[in-house]
């Protein structure tokens, strides 16, 4: 089954129409999937960027969406002039999840700086304080430098991946367009059920035996991209280390096949990107949809050694205060 686009076409870089389309997706078949795109548009002086992710998930047999839109101004020196974090972000942590405080942030760390991936505050996964404005800051840039290589002023990329669940094989589908010219790939992970061990902390911590096999869909044929790899991983960075591995392999290869040959990173089979929706998507399967495990392996994903990442894991004001810069309880109302 190929994903639905929600925005293949050159749609009007508006935050409410994007928002009204997102709201508008469903997930179908798929227990789990992110749709995911970016708009640029030139200025006469610069560009504008919209930038929009959706997170879906089917708990307790409903569809939960988490959108998450960013609008990005660019200067005539390539530097960003504005940058707004739409309201209807929830994250996916709930409360602390904090509107106001990420949004303030995203200000502060990027207007003014150089939008370039040369730039470590767009390349530093942390320094957002939330791993959605990361991905789609860092999807952004890319997606501009590659626009700007290809003379491309005007230009969409759209993305959905799903995954699609039936006794023990769960394939993750993912289908790019970009401008129009579309890429579908797949990725089918088998023999999972007992052989994935999550730890209480909500992390995967190892597994024994999992078959990851890679796809290209060439003419409505599913065609093999590499030899089937299976994976053996004794503790949590292990199972990290090793499916990156695997992964990028074929995340290169996708690159290649869109013209892309470095720095791919407005694509969702971005290795860490996948690694994420592949840890939620396992934990729906074998947890029955329970919302409550859906978000403690959230959790696993975003505190490493008892350390958040993110401002949505924290565990109190304490940490959350001196974790991330600038927090305060106020914050959370």
């Amino acid at each position: 089954m190929k994903p639905n686009l929600i925005l293949d076409e050159w749609y009007r870089p508006d935050e409410e129409y994007v928002l009204k389309q997102i709201q508008a997706s469903f997930l179908d078949e798929a227990v789990c999937g992110r749709q995911e795109g970016y708009r640029i548009t030139k200025l006469d002086e610069g560009y504008k960027i919209l930038a929009w992710q959706c997170n879906m998930a089917d708990v307790q047999y409903n569809d939960i969406l988490l959108p998450a839109i960013i609008t990005i101004e660019i200067n005539e020196k390539m530097c960003v002039s504005k940058v707004q974090l739409h309201s209807s972000f929830k994250g996916s942590q709930g409360i602390t999840c904090s509107h106001r405080f990420l949004n303030e942030r995203l200000k502060e760390v990027l207007t003014g700086m150089e939008f370039k991936l040369t730039n470590k505050s767009i390349t530093d996964e942390h320094k957002l304080y939330c791993r959605h404005l990361y991905e789609l800051i860092l999807g952004a840039c890319s997606f501009l430098e590659y626009c700007k290589k290809n003379g491309i002023e005007d230009s969409y990329k759209s993305e959905s991946i799903m995954t699609y669940q039936s006794e023990n094989t769960m394939n993750m589908v993912d289908r790019l367009s970009i401008n129009g010219n579309e890429i579908i790939a797949k990725v089918k992970f088998e023999n999972y059920i007992g052989n994935i061990l999550f730890g209480v902390d909500g992390e995967i911590k190892k597994v024994n035996g999992l078959h990851i096999t890679s796809y290209l869909l060439e003419n409505n044929v599913w065609k093999q991209t590499k030899d089937r790899k299976i994976l053996y991983a004794e503790n949590r960075e292990e199972v990290l280390m090793k499916f990156m591995k695997i992964i990028s392999e074929f995340w290169v290869m996708y690159g290649k096949k869109l013209n892309v040959n470095r720095k791919f990173y407005f694509s969702v089979l971005y290795p860490t990107s996948l690694f994420g929706l592949f840890t939620q998507s396992i934990a729906l399967v074998i947890f029955n949809k329970n919302y409550s495990y859906f978000q403690h392996c959230i959790n696993g994903l975003q505190r490493v050694n008892h350390i958040p990442l993110c401002i949505g894991v924290i565990e109190s004001m304490e940490e959350g205060k001196e974790r991330f810069e600038g927090l305060d309880s106020d914050y959370l109302y």
